[in-house]
């Protein structure tokens, strides 16, 4: 089964037994370090890792709570199904610049985490869930980690003196190792305070980013060809242009939906039995049309939709917009900011035009 262990000034017997409830498994190993900064947490992490008795090992924080009922088994379903990942967060990134600064590219931080501090509740939402699915990154926050000890390279670093940056150090110097790291979607954990840098932890990504200028800046590169869940958003006003695109992109196993204005022809009947899904410019992906009926619930009660207005009921979740019509990109820059945007003004040869161009892009 799973291994849980925590570093607290104080042993909290309600915690313990918290962990056990949430955690949903029979067999659960729960090791706490009392700690009053006799030891770092890279010490007390070591000490937790060599005394446990289970290949995968949860190590957190003891201000957390958990949003979801039987994470364990959730935990274990994805070492077992992704077992090339050696170590698995709920928040991190697919980039670590030179600076160490792991947040400083807000864009290339993956996860959601819940936070709860001063009597207030709130999500930080740093990119859309992918349900089960993993994201790889190249390290993750230290609030939850779980690792297979069998699959890591490297225990913790002990030269990482007190209580902070020991989770960047940890993960990316694994991932260095070729571990793969990842976060997960489908384990919620609320934290009850707020990160915060401090003087130590300056301190100790000063060291870092010294020790590891020669491999700083890293970046992820994901691979793209025979990915079912790398996702592609084509658009174009005239249909019969996109469809050799998009038949390349089905054969070559995207996810693919369609903007624009397409009619009823055979060829889109056959792309839709493909699964492509097809939306029209009047109510794009993510969007509803308002028409004056359907409304929502808001502080001040109830309010109608305006009527023609569209509203973002979702969150845009692919990887790519493909645009082979240039004169869309504003269109589409307004509705989708924070996605990638290409055009091809003429249809692809090869789906390496594509590869090539997001890579570009995305690593600019």
């Amino acid at each position: 089964m799973i291994t849980i262990g925590f570093s607290t000034r104080k042993i909290d017997d309600s915690f313990v037994e918290l962990l056990k409830k949430t955690c949903g498994l029979p067999n659960v190993e729960i090791i706490p370090i009392e700690n009053n900064g006799e030891y770092s947490l890279t010490q007390a992490y070591n000490i937790i890792l060599n005394k446990s008795k289970f290949d995968v090992l949860v190590l957190c924080h003891d201000d957390i709570y958990f949003e979801t009922k039987n994470w364990g088994n959730k935990l274990l379903n994805h070492f077992k199904r992704n077992q090339e990942f050696g170590v698995l967060g709920v928040a991190g990134s697919q980039q670590l610049p030179s600076s160490a600064k792991w947040w400083e590219d807000f864009t290339k931080m993956k996860g959601i985490v819940n936070h709860d501090s001063g009597g207030k509740k709130w999500e930080s939402k740093y990119s859309v869930s992918k349900g089960n699915q993993l994201d790889e990154v190249v390290l993750i926050d230290g609030l939850f980690m779980a690792f297979d000890k069998k699959r890591i390279k490297t225990k913790f670093n002990e030269q990482v003196e007190g209580f902070h940056f020991y989770d960047v150090d940890f993960s990316f110097r694994n991932f260095l190792e070729g571990v793969k790291v990842g976060v997960m979607y489908d384990i919620r954990i609320t934290h009850k305070s707020v990160g915060q840098t401090n003087d130590q932890w300056e301190l100790n990504r000063q060291k870092f980013a010294e020790t590891h200028k020669d491999v700083l800046p890293k970046k992820i590169f994901l691979p793209i060809k025979n990915n079912p869940n790398f996702r592609i958003f084509v658009t174009e006003n005239n249909f019969s242009k996109s469809f050799e695109l998009i038949e390349l992109l089905l054969n070559n196993k995207f996810q693919v939906s369609f903007l624009g204005n397409s009619d009823q022809s055979l060829e889109v009947r056959k792309l839709k039995n493909k699964g492509v899904k097809f939306y029209d410019f009047k109510e794009p992906y993510g969007f509803k049309l308002g028409d004056g009926k359907w409304g929502f619930n808001g502080p001040n009660g109830y309010f109608p939709s305006e009527k023609g207005k569209k509203y973002q009921i979702k969150e845009f979740d692919y990887n790519i917009i493909h645009n082979i019509n240039d004169s869309l990109i504003d269109v589409l820059k307004q509705l989708y900011p924070k996605s990638v945007i290409f055009t091809q003004n003429e249809t692809l040869d090869s789906l390496d035009d594509i590869i090539n161009e997001y890579n570009k892009l995305i690593n600019d």
